[in-house]
């Protein structure tokens, strides 16, 4: 999260609780050259914090931060068995992009595929604006 905290370009967000602890970070990066019109969306949850709706606020501060940017296109990276994260991306318009195999391999060692979701921001911006999503 340090080195994510270090980006220039991104817009970020943190939720901390009462005690100044972080339960969530989310961050929009923009693309650079060719992919200036992309972003990247970074989003952590606490673990001890997650299934609270948590999450999905910060995606969805994500996807209106992506609005305000300009952006047309915003992805995510995730393993491909958070089924429930998954879901939660699917259920704000985010659809399957590419499934890459054996791309990330965990602190046990184990190599897992890697799902990546794309939301076209730009053609759904009036759609977050009638949902009121933009106002989030």
């Amino acid at each position: 999260m340090a080195a994510w905290l270090s980006e220039g370009r991104a817009h970020r967000a943190i939720v901390t609780d009462d005690g100044g602890e972080t339960r969530a970070y989310a961050a929009v990066i923009p693309g650079v050259g060719w992919s200036s019109h992309v972003g990247e969306l970074r989003l952590v949850v606490d673990p001890g914090s997650r299934r609270a709706g948590l999450g999905r606020m910060m995606a969805r501060w994500g996807l209106v931060e992506a609005v305000q940017m300009g952006l047309s296109k915003l992805l995510v990276e995730l393993i491909a068995d958070q089924e429930a994260a998954i879901a939660m991306f699917h259920d704000l318009g985010f659809e399957g992009e590419a499934l890459l195999r054996d791309q990330v391999r965990d602190r046990g060692g184990k190599l897992r595929d890697l799902i990546l979701l794309a939301h076209d921001v730009g053609e759904n911006a009036a759609s977050l604006a009638a949902t009121g999503l933009d106002r989030i």
